[in-house]
């Protein structure tokens, strides 16, 4: 289908050397004619004519004919022929009887068609307006029939005249009553002072502006989508059009606001309706207070094209006033949700404001072809939503076009100070000039805080400031200030942050945008994400609260970062925003690679190489199984051509101690000059500038890991202006979430998550309170950033081309004379991977081979930044050691690249862990809870619980999918589960984790058996075809992770079964069910010794202390042989079960040494009257506790529960204030004490009682117990 039509409205009149320059846009990429006779044709007529346009008159319909004005149509219709010439149009119309010259002059001047003008507008003069206006039975009037004093003033400027468009009421098909008058003289708004530029009939219901179409617009709409007229269409009511367009739902309608839009566009041949106003295609109940009272709907003039399968265009105004801008968002997104809601496919067109502000003054500048365009490049809705967020509609209170920000100062007051300015235009600069003062007055601290390391490194060190790990060598510390990542802003990490210590500082948030969304997203905050939130608030609010400023700098800044630092400050705050709009005069030449993968390009950098050119290669991947990683590329590049000097820059080589690449980013520019060849991961994505000319090209290979955004920061961190080579994946593979481009969606996606987590929680016995509301601000940026995200990643080469292009960049094809051949991509994309699979062997036999480490060990390199290489691999031994709790292999290292981990885990769960689940799920709240001191985030314990998984994967039936051989597409099981899957497909892959709908590109049953299979590492095998000729059906057999093949790669059937291949799973889950079961028992024993904590004698304190003091000896010792084991290990209480209806919990009490028998144990037990008189240990007491009787148990039960509550803790200290004189005779040391006090459990009680409830103390016990 052609969208451009078959007849075209020309440009309006312009200088011969503009149109010449649109006959050489008809050459292509490469500077050949697309078609040389057209061209010279065109640049021969243009040369030679006289100024006037000659034109083909099409004859029109009857009722045009009538009009007697159809010669003047200046629009012409392409007929059959193909070599008809197309001419231009001028907008400047012929001045019609009975219509004011200045209303003609306008409708002229809008782009708008004569006839179509003549059709819909008309001058009205004198009282005239009235009768059009004023129509309404609802209008109070006089006795007489004249309107009331007040109506009569309201109005009176109707009288001086004015224009009137009306059209067809398409529910009747006859001419409408209702429509707009534009007066000469409007009146003024008396609430908001403005004038009111169009009046429409008051007391009345608004309808739409469909308008009257002469014939031959009819036949161009017809031509453009490919529609059969009606018979006789020329002599039809003009109302005929309106329902020829609803019978057919493939034509798309363009919804825009005003007549004179609608008249415009109608004048290029689409179908267009216009509405008084962007909320004007909606209408909302209220009740008699003003208040929302039931459901919106759609008018019933728009609903009645609001039909399942039409594409319905919006076409509003280019604005960029921030309350204009979000109506009309507003406007758009509810009344697109109600058209959704009917079937309709929404579009959206948009287009830069410098083209014009309406889509009639774009027609008049720039012409049919640049409407065309317009309406080619419509966005879908969730794909204009996502737009409409990257969008910074803050009124800036700088604007600056320049090339370096320079020297600007702040206006007193201000508190929260936006940067935004394109990449390299001097906004650290800035920052250093403004802070500079500051920092040497000494008159406030200032603090930076970033993403990355590097970046925060960097800008301390342009400040003069001390890096967090630097603090502590340099002589005035953090007295001036520091920098640090936002990772370090929680309690206990090593830099132990403490926000009040900022009060009233200058802080520094750079490249806010991408901190922000590490702060809400990033896995290295996830366990502390909730207390270094907190801890982030209450820094912005002590930095406000004592006059401090904010300054948030990013090239890409919008109203999300400035949303998100005003939400979560929670107060106002004075903003000064500084927007440079500055275009580079020096863009770059971007040169796209095209191919299924990126051997093109190396193909294309081996050659560049081999020239002797230096290259710069940004690169996506750093791991040593991507084939396409800085690792491999290294490697390969060191065996291909040996005398290049190379230089990797990655997470691990920057970090590596002795490696090239270890602080190289501190001196970067002076560095490179030593290297040919610079391979760089996302590591030096931000915080690097390197100015230097050192290199020719630089290059990049992108596959989808890093965020669009993230792309474009990469490729200029190399300033100079060389060509640049790139490859990009097509679409991304990091997506946020469900995967949604929609805000609302990513929010209903976790809420929904949420709740039934939480639910299952609550089944399985959780008893924590959960809010779950925890900084709304958080998760709504959350979503916000990751719809942002998740658009780029659906059209990730499109995005980052178009994002170039706004930069000003020239984006082409790769010459010719540059394109490798064919043959010699394809030899090294086999070296690369036969490469990458010889790199990554040796890399899994090093891990394999290298030390196993002790726990100790392995935390100390964990909290190590710094390691060498020998430790990298220890340290990746010890996390695969303990993930799987298994001696560790080649080929378990592969697999846990994998992701091998989260597939059998779930597997694990699902069959042989079953029972464990419950204890996990709940670790993984409370855990969460007590790291956010009350709080989680709900993204975070979304993706850590499985239990809602394995529920979906039961009620499915996945279990007995497992266990069926012989499935096919007919089979009954299959074809179940094929229905509960289809049906509930969105559900579905929402519970499962999928990042898209994982269930709507699979047509077959057994294609969802084998999509449920690999989500635990199993696969279905394919055995036979059974059946009749030409009804036959594969036939499976029961799945395993993998199958025994011959040589050829085929199947080994033994008496028509698969043979299973093991690939050591259960090995891991022997492993895992004694790891669970020791801790549960661990669990259980930190239980018991609370209740038991909760129940002991308190009373029996200073006999216990005594106890305690006169085995001191003994205990000392056995503290210096094994610091790890408590005493309280040591006198452990003991629970006794008895039948199934009683528990009793008897605490560890202090009695005899010696053991007695058991005659005379009992005679003791049932003479005492008071628990105090009980003379036997605890061994003793649990000998013959199961001889008593029920009655002598609940007796003896009695007395102890008795006798726990007769002293208060002030007659307990007495008690054991007692004691005091012995304790301080012994003379224990100090390391010491802290170890008494714990196994002393009521001597902890009444310490936190006398001390204030300090966990620990390090003065004496008996000073301790004295203290009051």
């Amino acid at each position: 289908m052609n969208h451009k039509g078959f007849g075209k409205i020309a440009s309006p009149q312009k200088s011969l050397n503009q149109e010449l320059r649109q006959v050489f846009r008809k050459f292509n990429k490469r500077g050949k004619l697309r078609s040389t006779p057209w061209a010279l044709h065109e640049i021969s007529r243009l040369e030679s004519r006289d100024g006037k346009v000659h034109q083909i008159v099409v004859a029109s319909s009857q009722n045009d004919m009538a009009q007697g004005d159809y010669h003047d149509s200046e629009i012409q219709v392409l007929g059959n022929h193909q070599e008809i010439e197309e001419p231009f149009t001028p907008y400047s119309l012929p001045l019609r009887e009975n219509f004011e010259a200045s209303h003609w002059q306008e409708w002229s001047e809008s782009g708008i068609d004569s006839e179509i003008a003549a059709l819909n507008f008309k001058s009205l003069s004198g009282n005239a307006a009235f009768d059009y206006l004023l129509y309404s039975d609802k209008i109070s009037r006089r006795n007489d029939g004249r309107l009331r004093d007040g109506d009569m003033r309201r109005y009176a400027h109707l009288s001086n005249g004015g224009w009137w468009c009306s059209g067809i009421n398409i529910i009747t098909g006859e001419d409408s009553d209702w429509g707009c008058f534009k007066p000469n003289t409007p009146r003024i708004d008396e609430g908001n002072s403005k004038a009111i530029k169009y009046e429409h009939p008051p007391k009345v219901d608004t309808e739409i502006f469909a308008l009257r179409i002469p014939a031959r617009i009819w036949e161009l709409i017809s031509r453009r989508y490919d529609v059969a007229l009606p018979k006789n269409y020329q002599s039809l009511p003009y109302g005929d059009f309106w329902r020829w367009v609803r019978e057919n739902t493939q034509i798309p309608v363009i919804i825009c606001e005003g007549a004179k839009k609608a008249a415009a566009i109608l004048s290029c041949g689409y179908v267009a309706i216009g509405i008084p106003g962007v909320w004007g295609g909606r209408r909302q109940p209220k009740d008699e207070y003003g208040e929302n009272n039931g459901a919106p709907y759609l008018i019933p003039q728009l609903a009645a094209y609001a039909q399942s399968g039409r594409r319905i265009y919006f076409c509003f105004d280019a604005d960029v006033k921030r309350t204009t801008v979000r109506s009309v968002n507003g406007a758009i997104a509810k009344t697109a949700k109600l058209l959704s809601l009917r079937g309709c496919e929404v579009r959206v067109m948009g287009w830069h404001l410098a083209l014009g502000k309406g889509i009639d003054d774009v027609l008049v500048a720039y012409g049919r072809d640049q409407f065309d365009t317009i309406y080619c490049d419509a966005l879908k809705l969730d794909e204009w939503n996502t737009k409409q967020l990257r969008r910074l509609t803050y009124t800036p209170d700088l604007n600056l076009n320049q090339r370096y920000l320079g020297e600007l100062a702040i206006p007193l007051g201000k508190q929260l100070i936006g940067l935004k300015s394109p990449k390299n235009t001097g906004k650290t600069h800035l920052l250093q000039w403004l802070t500079d003062p500051i920092i040497r007055a000494g008159e406030r601290r200032v603090l930076v805080i970033t993403h990355r390391v590097q970046l925060a490194t960097q800008l301390v060190k342009k400040l003069g400031l001390p890096f967090i790990t630097e603090v502590k060598q340099t002589e005035q510390g953090s007295h001036f200030g520091m920098g640090l990542v936002i990772d370090s802003l929680h309690p206990k990490s090593q830099a132990k942050f403490n926000p009040d210590e900022w009060k009233g500082c200058w802080l520094i948030l750079d490249e806010i945008m991408q901190l922000i969304w590490h702060l809400l997203s990033s896995s290295t905050c996830q366990t502390d994400r909730v207390a270094i939130i907190k801890n982030f608030k209450r820094l912005l609010q002590n930095v406000v609260n004592y006059g401090g400023k904010i300054f948030i700098a990013d090239a890409d800044l919008n109203d999300i970062g400035i949303d998100f630092i005003k939400g979560l400050l929670g107060q106002e705050i004075d903003t000064f925003l500084v927007e440079n709009t500055f275009k580079f005069v020096e863009p770059w030449q971007v040169n796209l690679v095209q191919g299924n993968n990126p051997a093109q390009l190396v193909k294309i950098l081996t050659q560049k190489l081999e020239n002797g050119d230096k290259c710069f290669v940004a690169l996506s991947g750093q791991r040593a199984s991507s084939k396409w990683g800085s690792r491999n590329l290294e490697a390969y590049y060191k065996k291909l051509l040996p005398h290049l000097r190379i230089l990797r820059i990655d997470s691990k080589s920057t970090t590596t101690l002795g490696h090239p690449a270890f602080g190289c980013t501190d001196d970067l520019n002076e560095v490179i000059k030593n290297y040919d060849l610079v391979l760089t991961t996302s590591t030096i994505e931000t915080g690097v500038s390197i100015e230097e000319k050192h290199f020719d090209y630089v290059f990049g290979i992108f596959q989808g890991v890093q965020t669009t955004d993230g792309v474009r920061q990469h490729l200029s961190r190399y300033r100079p202006p060389v060509p640049r080579y790139i490859w990009l994946n097509p679409v991304g593979i990091n997506r946020v979430g469900n995967g949604s481009n929609s805000v609302k969606a990513l929010l209903a996606g976790e809420y929904i998550k949420n709740k039934a987590n939480i639910k299952k929680l609550v089944d399985l016995g959780f008893e924590e309170s959960i809010e779950g509301n925890f900084e709304s601000i958080c998760i709504n940026t959350w979503a916000k950033l990751g719809a942002i995200i998740n658009d780029g990643m659906n059209s990730y080469e499109s995005q980052i081309i178009s994002d170039l292009k706004s930069e000003g960049h020239i984006i082409c094809e790769v010459s010719a004379d540059e394109l490798p051949e064919p043959a010699e991509v394809e030899t090294t994309k086999q070296e690369i991977y036969k490469n990458c699979k010889s790199e990554y062997a040796g890399h899994c036999e090093n891990v394999t081979a290298s030390e196993s480490i002790t726990d100790e060990q392995f935390l100390k390199l964990d909290k190590q930044n710094c390691k060498t290489e020998s430790e990298q691999l220890k340290h990746r031994k010890g996390e695969i050691e303990r993930r799987y709790n298994v001696t560790v292999t080649p080929e378990l290292v592969e697999k846990d690249d994998q992701n091998w981990y989260s597939i059998i885990r779930l597997d694990y769960y699902l069959g042989v862990g079953r029972e464990f689940l419950p204890d996990r799920e709940i670790n993984v709240m409370s855990t969460a809870l007590k790291n956010g001191d009350g709080d989680y985030f709900i993204p975070d314990t979304n993706k850590s619980f499985i239990g809602k998984k394995i529920d979906a994967l039961d009620w499915i039936g996945y279990k007995e999918l497992r266990e069926t051989d012989g499935l096919s597409n007919n089979h009954p099981l299959a074809q179940a589960v094929f229905e509960k899957a289809k049906t509930h497909q969105s559900d579905l892959s929402l519970i499962l984790g999928a990042k898209s709908n994982m269930f709507a590109k699979l047509n077959t049953p057994m294609q969802v058996c084998q999509k449920l299979a690999s989500l635990t590492g199993y696969k279905f095998p394919r055995l036979r075809r059974e059946g009749t000729r030409g009804n036959q059906v594969w036939i499976y057999g029961v799945p395993a992770p993998d199958f025994q093949k011959d040589d050829e790669g085929n199947l080994v059937l033994v008496d028509g079964r698969a043979v299973p291949v093991s690939d050591r799973r259960e090995e891991v889950f022997t492993a895992w069910v004694e790891r669970d079961i020791l801790a549960r028992e661990k669990a259980a024993k930190a239980k018991l010794e609370a209740q038991v904590q909760a129940t002991i004698p308190n009373c029996q304190l200073s006999a216990l202390a005594e106890t305690e003091i006169n085995t001191l000896t003994t205990l000392q010792e056995h503290y210096a042989e094994q610091k790890t084991q408590t005493l309280t290990e040591e006198v452990e209480s003991i629970v006794i079960t008895h039948d199934s209806e009683s528990q009793v919990i008897i605490a560890e009490l202090p009695v005899e040494n010696h053991q007695q028998s058991t005659e005379a144990v009992i005679e003791k037990l049932l003479k005492i009257s008071n628990w105090g008189e009980v003379a036997a240990n605890q061994a003793e007491i649990d000998q013959v506790w199961p001889l008593l009787s029920e009655n002598q148990r609940s007796h003896l039960w009695e007395l102890h529960q008795k006798y726990q509550q007769q002293l208060s803790l002030e007659e307990l200290a007495q008690q054991a204030i007692a004691t005091q004189a012995e304790i301080k005779e012994t003379g224990f040391g100090s390391h010491f004490r802290s170890y008494v006090l714990k196994a002393v459990r009521g001597g902890i009680a009444i310490a936190r009682k006398c001390w204030g409830d300090k966990q620990e103390c390090s003065i004496p016990l008996n000073q301790l117990l004295l203290a009051n």
